[in-house]
């Protein structure tokens, strides 16, 4: 029977990097790092500034295709009056 290693679990590699990433954060905190910290507090701004920008784009895509693959306009204003009357009630 071949067995793995042990680290190469994804459990002890997910546990392995969160002991690593409190190491680091812990070190940066003692040692007052001001500016490493002042830049690492760009990363998350960035992240939410990237996932407001690709939100938008993915429901106009979503929207427009399923407009495109409607077909006829009596079936887009069915489709249409189907999902109104099921948000209005």
């Amino acid at each position: 029977m071949d067995k793995k290693p042990f680290y190469s679990s994804m459990m002890f590699q997910l546990l392995a990097a969160m002991v690593l990433g409190a190491l680091v954060g812990w070190q940066i905190q003692a040692h007052h790092a001001s500016g490493l910290a002042d830049a690492a507090k760009l990363f998350p701004t960035l992240f939410i500034h990237l996932i407001k920008m690709v939100v938008g784009v993915i429901i106009f895509c979503t929207l427009s295709t399923a407009i495109a693959n409607m077909g006829e306009g009596k079936d887009m204003g069915r489709s249409l009056g189907s999902r109104f009357s099921f948000l209005k009630s």
